[in-house]
Formats: C-alpha cells, structure tokens, sequence
C-alpha cells in the first residue's frame, strides 16, 4: 500500500537509524512528511518510535531508555527494507489510535515500574544496618527526565528569527546543548543520577582544580551520522580530550548502494547539507533543503533542483553563516566551501553531470583530533560535517567499531572501555 496524505497527519516519529542505512532512513523520513506526519525531536514529543534497519546490540539499552521517555500513546516499528515502510507506518498510525489497547499498554507498564520501585524500596531498606542510602547508585531507572537536556528540536537557535545581514556577532555558545546538546541521545554513560556519571576533578592548564565530564555524543543526537561515536571528556564547555570510534553496518551494504555519480549520491549530498544547516540553526532553509532531498529521492528532479539553487543562493549570500563557519576547515576545506560543494555536486548529478568533488573523509583519529580543544558548540559543527572513513573489508558487518583518541596537555584520556563513558 501506499502512504497517502492525512494518513499520519496524528504520528510524530523519532527515527533512529542503524549504521549504514541513511537511504532507508531519508525514505522513511519522506512517506512520513508525505502522509502528513511529522519528526519528532525527544522522545517527550513523540508517539513512535521507528528503528530504520538493523541497531547493534550495544544499543539495545539506548533504544530502550528513549522508549521509556516515551508517553503514551506510543508504538514502536523496525523497518529493513524500503518495501516495508507504507505498511509500517500505516500499522503505527493504527496502533496509536487503538485507545483500548494504548490504555491497557499504559496500565501494565504503570503496575511493572511500580513493582521495580517497590522491590528496589525493599532491596535497600533490608540488611543494610547503618547504611547511607546514597551511596546506592540509582543510575539503572529509566525514568530519565528528559528536560534535563532541553533538546527543543532546533528552535533554540532559529536564524529564521533574525535578518540574516544585519548580525554582526555570533556567539558559538548558542549552539551548545540548548538545540544540540547530548540530549535525547547522549546516554552511553549511565553509571550515575540520571544515567550520567558524576564530574571528577582535574587539574586545568593553570593548574588549578575544576570538574571535568565524560561524556559521548552519539548514536542518536539529531542531525547526527549513527555511524560515529565521539567520546569527551569536557571542562566546562571545552573538550579537553575526545576519542572517536567508527561503528560499521552490521549488514553488507544494500544491493543497489549508492555509487559516486548517481542519483541516491545526490540525496545522500543534500542530506549532509541539511544536516549542518540544521545544526548550524538556520532551520528555514535547512527544512527547504530537505525539501529538495526529499524531491530527488522521489525522482522530482526539477523540484530538487529548484529547492536546492535556492537554498544554495540564501548559502552564498548569508554574511553570518559566513561568520559562524569562520575559522573552521576539515581538511584544509573551508566548512562553508564544503556545504557549497555538497550543494553543487547534487545539483551536477541532478543533471545528469558527474560530481567535481568527493565528501572529504576523516579517520576515528582525525575526527578526534579535529574537536579536542574545541568548544562544543564548534565541535558540534566540525561533526555535523564529517565523513567517517570506514574500515576496510574485515570489519564490515560485525558492528565493532575502529577507535583511535587524541588527549590534550591536561585532561584525561577519554576511552570507551564500556557501553559508556570511561570514567576517569
């Protein structure tokens, strides 16, 4: 069947896409906005959650914690082919609006949390004599208040709000964690309060002592490749050291996989573009962005190309996303000339031209070299833009990943000995 407009006009869908499968998640994000629907951008703000392709099991409990988050009404779906997404989501948008069984659903978890309080209640209280209860880790809840991160989707930064040539300052701290901040999604660490660990103190470069986090941004922050893990260690907003791993697809690469010069190339490119404007917070034109992503992937060419020239003379003549990109290169590429590029290339192969360039890609060391002394905020930029290298024939398949790590002067080393953050 297909996806028909009003179909999901009630689905607000968190979609958490598997390693490798971009394409599966950009279809699924174009029926979703084709029958009305709409991405969610916390798991408080959604009623499904939809995995796209095959999630490595060392996420199992991530997927599990943001289902959690969740309120009911909810459902939740795993899509492996492009065939299956009309059917899944019309199953979503059935299971949402089945109040009895959504009801019912909600009592049995309400009496099964209930139970897990009270056997932990009893846990504690006996045979423990003379016991201070805090020293009882309560990390393992899943009642994970959400609001702690304040993931607002991207409207904490909204350029639209602003006349884009009359700025003459910018402050990189605006794109911290208000809009892209380890949020619904950054929960590799959950050994402390909350699922995070607590700070520890450490020495900065003036020798003094101040706290210092571990934390990992990834799999699942918005506008981010699930591919990637980065793992920091943050002094206040600074990242002090990071260490970056690669996680390859558990599955082969789809039969028909994108080559260099063909159309799914073109979406692939104006998906990485959105995705920086996103988190760049220029949200009107990253939304007519993936507006033309959206009309390349349903072969619309003239509207792709439309929406995509457009956007990429707003780009060319914005004078403050000049100024938010100043000073940052992958590569020796300016971040501005790689959103250029990405945005040509599309149009090029929309044409039927061959793309004059390639996405530059970056190892698990360079990446951890390229945010280590950043503040967050520019980290949070630099990632959106990177292009994991992936490893060689070998490794493809497993869902290991490669790591590699760059520490400064004065921090510690940060390492992913565990689901989490290594502490310390």
């Amino acid at each position: 069947m297909a996806v028909t407009r009003e179909m999901l006009t009630d689905v607000r869908t968190l979609i958490l896409e598997a390693p490798g499968d971009a394409l599966l998640r950009i279809a699924t994000e174009a029926s979703l906005v084709r029958g009305g629907g709409e991405p969610a951008s916390s798991p408080a703000a959604a009623n499904a959650l939809v995995l796209c392709g095959e999630i490595p099991d060392r996420f199992d409990e991530l997927v599990e914690r943001l289902w959690q988050q969740m309120p009911y009404p909810k459902t939740r779906v795993t899509i492996s082919d492009p065939p299956e997404i009309a059917d899944r989501l019309s199953e979503v948008a059935r299971s949402i609006r089945d109040l009895p069984a959504q009801r019912a659903a909600a009592l049995r978890d309400g009496r099964a949390s209930m139970a897990g309080q009270n056997a932990m209640s009893a846990g504690d209280m006996g045979g423990h004599d003379g016991h201070d209860m805090s020293e009882h880790e309560m990390g393992g809840h899943d009642g994970h208040d959400m609001s702690e991160h304040e993931m607002g989707g991207h409207d904490g930064h909204d350029m639209s709000e602003h006349d884009m040539s009359d700025h003459d300052s910018h402050d990189m701290s605006e794109h911290e964690m208000s809009d892209h901040d380890m949020s619904h999604h950054d929960h590799m660490s959950m050994s402390g309060p909350g699922g995070y660990p607590l700070a520890m103190g450490d020495d900065d470069r003036d020798g003094l002592e101040m706290d210092v986090l571990n934390r990992t941004l990834g799999p699942f922050l918005p506008d981010w490749d699930p591919r990637l893990l980065v793992h920091v260690v943050l002094a206040g907003d600074l990242v002090r050291s990071a260490e970056a791993e690669i996680v390859s697809p558990i599955v082969s690469p789809r039969a028909g996989a994108p080559g260099p010069d063909d159309e799914d190339s073109a979406v692939l490119r104006l998906d990485s573009a959105a995705r920086l404007l996103h988190v760049a917070g220029w949200g009107p034109v990253a939304d007519r962005m993936t507006r033309a992503r959206d009309a390349a992937f349903d072969g619309r060419r003239d509207d792709a190309l439309r929406d995509a020239l457009r956007c990429r003379t707003r780009i060319a003549r914005s004078p403050l996303l000049r100024w938010v990109f100043r000073g940052l290169r992958i590569r020796d590429i300016a971040l501005g000339d790689l959103l250029l590029r990405a945005v040509d290339d599309a149009v090029r192969l929309l044409r039927d031209e061959p793309a004059s360039t390639s996405p530059p890609t970056l190892t698990a060391e360079q990446i951890g070299d390229l945010v280590t002394g950043r503040d967050l905020g520019t980290a949070r930029l630099l990632l959106a833009a990177v292009h994991p290298a992936m490893p060689d024939v070998g490794a493809a398949g497993s869902g290991h990943p490669t790591t590699s790590g760059h520490e400064t002067s004065a921090g510690h080393h940060a390492h992913p000995g565990h689901e989490g953050m290594h502490h310390g």
